[in-house]
């Protein structure tokens, strides 16, 4: 591809709770493009900001798939960076609205124009 990152592929998932099956998906699609040498960012945006909080995606929801939070770690053990919006996060993440509440570990904030500038050297599927 011709994107000076190296990247070949940019997921975004911008499903949360309320559809929690095209979540799981883009993180399934995710791995399975990693572990097939497929060089892939994941960015969590609108409502699949939710999966930034480490109290989201921990118990299985979709039959035959991992939980959200497995993905992530599978992802992050793989070294697959993993990015989410950072007004989405304010906006989206409940971590963010409760005093004791806390990020997942390994994802870095980044701004909505990262993403969409990446749209236009890198292949990218939204979730």
């Amino acid at each position: 591809m011709g994107d000076p990152s190296g990247l070949d592929l940019q997921i975004i998932i911008a499903s949360g709770l309320r559809d929690i099956h095209r979540a799981v998906l883009g993180f399934a699609t995710a791995l399975a493009s990693a572990v097939s040498d497929v060089k892939v960012i994941v960015f969590l945006t609108m409502e699949g900001a939710v999966w930034a909080d480490e109290n989201e995606g921990n118990t299985v929801q979709v039959e035959g798939f991992e939980t959200i939070s497995k993905y992530i770690s599978l992802l992050q053990e793989a070294n697959i960076q993993i990015e989410a919006c950072s007004s989405c996060i304010k906006n989206f993440c409940p971590a963010m609205k409760k005093e004791d509440g806390k990020m997942r570990e390994g994802i870095i904030l980044s701004g909505l124009s990262t993403a969409a500038i990446r749209t236009s050297e890198v292949r990218t599927v939204v979730f």
